[in-house]
Formats: C-alpha cells, structure tokens, sequence
C-alpha cells in the first residue's frame, strides 16, 4: 500500500532540531510516495523530473514551519505546491506520459486541520513515534487521494495513486 510509502518516509525521518532538516525529511517522504505512484490502469508513474521540481516547490512552500503552531499549515502549503507543480506541468506531458491534464485532489485545503487532529488524537491514544507516524501517513496519503489525470485522447478521466 502506498501510504506504507510515505508511513516509511516519516518514521526515516531523525528528530531535527533545524528547521531545513525536518522540510527536507518531508520532501523525501512524499516524493518516495510520487516516485511509486501511478495512475489507474497501471499508467506510467509520476517522472522523476516532474517530481523533483515538485519537491523544490514543496521545501520552498515549508519555510517556517518551525514557528509556533505554523507546522499543520506549512505541510498544507508544502503539498499544495508541490501538485500545484504536478498541474503545471502536465500540459507538456512531463508528469504522466500521454496525459495532459492533472487536477488536484480537492482535499487538499483541508490538510492543515488534518495534520492538527491527526496529531491530537495520536498524542491523547499515547501513541509511540512509529504508530504516530503511520497514523499521520494514512491520513496525508487519504488527503492526496482523488487527485485526476486526463489522456491527450480526451476523457475519460483516471485517478492517480
């Protein structure tokens, strides 16, 4: 399961006590996840250049999430960059090969509030660093869900991851 991908992604991660540590840990998790992803009907995945400058866009977009209380809506900013570069770059056919067109999932304006109640809940269930990691995993992978591509033929539309 691919959100195993991005669970192994964040339990890698060590405790960064600077601020370009812990972003970059982020970048690697969810471009690992991206660099295995595909889009239904077993597609080509994501290209490795689409994903790196995706990455960029996402460490860019973290800066300052070690302020107080800024982490749940940095990582919002950080993943929302990051397909935002997805979308741009899908008319050249540099993220799927054969597809044009990428639309976001529409969840993801509601990432913020999720990492915040993910981490709640992980801390009020006394949760060890690796089940908290999973669980926060699980509920950003959901998050990236519903996320289209759209072939250079025209519809129908397929899911991606």
């Amino acid at each position: 399961m691919l959100s195993a991908t991005l669970a192994s992604g964040l339990t890698r991660m060590e405790p960064m006590n600077n601020e370009p540590g812990a972003i970059q840990g982020w970048t690697d998790a969810l471009s690992d996840l991206f660099s295995t992803a595909a889009i239904a009907g077993g597609a080509p995945i994501v290209l490795y250049p689409a994903v790196k400058t995706a990455a960029q866009a996402l460490f860019a977009a973290m800066s300052g999430m070690s302020a107080p209380g800024a982490a749940p809506q940095k990582i919002q900013d950080g993943i929302t960059a990051f397909w935002g570069i997805l979308v741009s770059l899908a008319p050249s056919q540099a993220v799927f090969p054969g597809f044009v067109i990428v639309t976001p999932p529409p969840t993801l304006p509601t990432i913020a509030a999720l990492v915040t109640s993910t981490g709640m809940a992980s801390a009020a269930a006394g949760l060890d660093e690796a089940a908290a990691n999973n669980m926060l995993a699980l509920a950003i992978y959901g998050a990236n869900l519903g996320g289209l591509a759209t072939p250079l033929s025209g519809p129908p539309t397929v899911a991606i991851i």
